[in-house]
């Protein structure tokens, strides 16, 4: 009760402190001093702010609750939570047996036949999210540098794997759909495996293992949207688990090394792994008494070193071919850009929701994403509590260690809900809660007989069962309904590819024989409608978040950027101007829906400088009607007057130092009719409606997912 009142007392006082928090707008100064637009910016909203509200609630919160414990203890000489002190310290076996069943069946209920050919999200996912990832590897595979010639947001790991498998399975949709799939199946890997190490029972691991196999199903078609990038850490944070009971120091140095694999596949969500190992091995001195200091240094030495042997290889890589500082610049300036407010939406108020439904102002519906959106925390807060009791108790064991490194993980990956509030980034950073939120209800009852393991289940059903439920049944709904359904009520379409109704197969090496709706191949066959009247020697730039286009018409961007509104600040958009006076391309393709904007921003705002230059150097060509772009070409300067002609240079003093040619030794000149136009026109096709947009959403729904 002490701990509970506690609870209620932090809230309040975060509350408080936050209502009193002095608002700045030094970051929103700073971002319209960089030329970063976004709707929070536009709008005056200090956006930064919600970070220093989120420490603010993870301090005081759980701060104040253990100062209420440790009165109510001092005050009354009440021993609270013997029971839970007494199974703190209980250390998990670790159960080998469950680890091959486990993994196979996490392998097979992750397994998804449609996945490869015939499943289906939305046009952006095809044109934008996979269409970046593709185009990427096309260019590795040409000889450019990721970072130097291209500008990428994701690791080197994720997009040179995706680069090896297009050159061995081939360089099509089709092979980026086994990439992406084989990085579903490592983390069912790693969901299948790793709760039945940490957690006491195998029904509460099972549980936790069925949860997030439905919350993160294979329903994303792009190896960048895949959780691949959010479980690696688990890996280590599991070895440095299995040394805290076998102190074998080989272990320690896995565990860097893999953290440095979460590095190159993911910066943020290596560095926020590289973080909370760290913090692990800080914490555990103690566990194991001050006397092991030293032991603690030569751990934390072989730790550094694993993860320098796996990253040292791509620096140097890196630094030979002038890419190591664009690298950097992925890690250390995007971040920062990000959180001053570049593609910033507000994150949902939880409390004003709360409030709008209790006056029956706000409807249910408008209620479950604030909801979602406030779990983590309000989880990381009382798990932070709980390990907090058990260091003032003395209670320490391995396991604590072991979600002590996932809470710290989640309290830092967070960040990227709160860079960009929406559905996308919350799905990426939501697995570490889930692990939190079953410890918690793990260790709140104890026993071995079967009453007490009934009444266990019972107590973890409604800790994080029902939360669990809730999340699934009202975010991020397309994962669980497919696994479902997959799993349970259409089995027999797990191993099949039936495409569905509407679907035509477009087989073209590009795109290996997937399906798509009949709009999106009618574009499709537009653009290789185009490609086939171009010459080796044109140069193409696409005006849209559409990289898949450069991928289809096997064109080299002119430029960094794949996405012009990737150009975050005025420097990049110039960039960009200056590649393309430098290069002139021949042509421009102008995107004309507006599924690929971010919240539907026009890119005369978002991009004003690149935006103002096509205007002004080139012209709607319209020799060319196309149903999803428009064709623009450079415009033709006019002749000067002859009062602004430069005068005539003055005659050579001395002969010239070549002979004149003879008119009778010139070659006779043939005179070969050219038509007005030499493209073959492609013949627009009547507009159909999309079969499926769910999850498109208005504008891009992922602007760089290492925010």
């Amino acid at each position: 009760m002490a701990v509970f009142l506690g609870l209620l007392a932090g809230l309040s006082l975060s509350l408080l402190v936050i209502s009193l928090w002095p608002v700045s707008t030094e970051a929103l100064d700073k971002a319209r001093e960089l030329g970063i637009v976004s709707i929070t910016i536009l709008s005056g909203y200090p956006k930064a702010m919600e970070v220093q509200y989120y420490l603010i609630f993870l301090f005081f919160t759980p701060a104040t609750a253990a100062i209420f414990w440790a009165l109510y203890r001092y005050m009354l000489s009440r021993r609270e939570w013997e029971q839970f002190e007494s199974l703190a310290s209980v250390q998990t076996p670790i159960r080998y047996r469950w680890f091959i069943v486990a993994a196979l069946a996490a392998l097979f209920l992750s397994f998804h036949g449609a996945y490869f050919t015939s499943y289906w999200i939305s046009e952006w996912y095809l044109f934008g999210e996979q269409g970046e990832n593709v185009s990427w590897a096309k260019a590795i595979l040409s000889g450019k540098v990721l970072y130097r010639d291209t500008f990428c947001l994701y690791g080197p790991l994720m997009q040179y794997g995706l680069a090896f498998f297009m050159d061995i399975f081939g360089v099509n949709l089709w092979s980026a759909r086994l990439y992406a799939f084989f990085t579903y199946a490592l983390t069912a890997l790693v969901i299948g495996t790793v709760p039945f190490a940490v957690l006491r029972r195998p029904l509460h691991a099972a549980l936790l293992a069925l949860t997030l196999l439905a919350f993160y199903f294979p329903v994303k078609l792009s190896v960048n949207a895949t959780p691949l990038r959010l479980f690696i850490p688990f890996v280590s944070f599991y070895l440095l688990y299995r040394y805290a009971s076998s102190p074998r120091r080989y272990l320690v140095l896995l565990a860097g090394a893999v953290t440095g694999l979460a590095f190159l596949y993911s910066q943020e969500n290596g560095l926020a792994a590289l973080l909370a190992a760290v913090s692990l091995l800080i914490v555990s001195v103690p566990v194991r008494g001050m006397s092991k200091i030293r032991s603690a240094l030569i751990e934390a030495a072989l730790f550094i070193l694993g993860f320098f042997a796996v990253i040292t290889p791509f620096i140097i890589f890196f630094a030979l071919n002038d890419a190591l500082w664009p690298f950097l610049q992925t890690i250390l300036e995007y971040p920062r850009y990000v959180m001053l407010g570049y593609a910033a939406v507000p994150a949902p108020d939880i409390f004003s929701a709360v409030k709008g439904f209790v006056a029956d102002d706000l409807p249910f519906g408008r209620l479950r994403y604030p909801v979602v959106f406030a779990m983590p925390p309000v989880i990381y807060a009382v798990g932070l509590l709980v390990i907090a009791l058990n260091v003032f108790k003395g209670r320490y064991s391995r396991r604590e260690l072991f979600f002590f490194a996932v809470l710290t993980y989640g309290v830092i990956t967070f960040r990227s809900a709160l860079g960009r509030s929406d559905g996308f980034h919350l799905v990426q950073v939501y697995a570490p809660a889930f692990f939190v939120l079953a410890y918690l209800a793990d260790v709140t009852f104890g026993g071995s007989s079967v009453k007490d393991r009934v009444k266990a289940l019972i107590i973890f059903c409604v800790i994080f069962a029902m939360p669990a439920f809730f999340v699934l049944t009202n975010f991020n709904k397309k994962a669980p309904r497919e696994f479902v359904r997959v799993n349970i009520t259409e089995i027999s379409d797990k191993f099949s590819a039936v495409p569905r109704p509407g679907f035509v197969q477009v087989d073209t090496p590009e795109t290996g024989g997937v399906y798509m709706p009949r709009r999106t191949s009618a574009q499709v066959e537009e653009l290789l409608g185009f490609k086939s009247n171009l010459t080796l020697a044109d140069t193409v730039y696409v005006f849209g978040n559409v990289p898949f286009y450069y991928f289809l018409l096997d064109k080299r961007n002119p430029t960094r950027f794949d996405y012009p509104y990737w150009a975050v600040t005025t420097g990049m958009q110039a960039e960009i101007v200056r590649d393309l006076v430098r290069n002139k391309p021949d042509y421009i393709l102008y995107k004309l829906d507006r599924m690929d904007r971010i919240d539907d921003m026009p890119p005369s705002i978002q991009v004003p400088l690149v935006y103002r230059h096509i205007m002004e150097n080139y012209a709607l060509d319209t020799r060319f009607h196309y149903m999803g772009f428009r064709v623009f070409t450079p415009k033709r300067k006019p002749k000067p007057k002859p009062e602004e002609m430069p005068p005539p240079m003055p005659e050579p003093a001395t002969e010239p130092a070549f002979k004149a040619v003879e008119e009778s030794e010139l070659l006779p000149v043939v005179v070969v009719p050219v038509p007005e136009t030499t493209f073959i026109p492609v013949i627009k096709p009547e507009p159909l409606p999309e079969v499926d947009a769910e999850g498109a959403g208005a504008g891009v729904e992922q602007p760089g997912g290492e925010e």
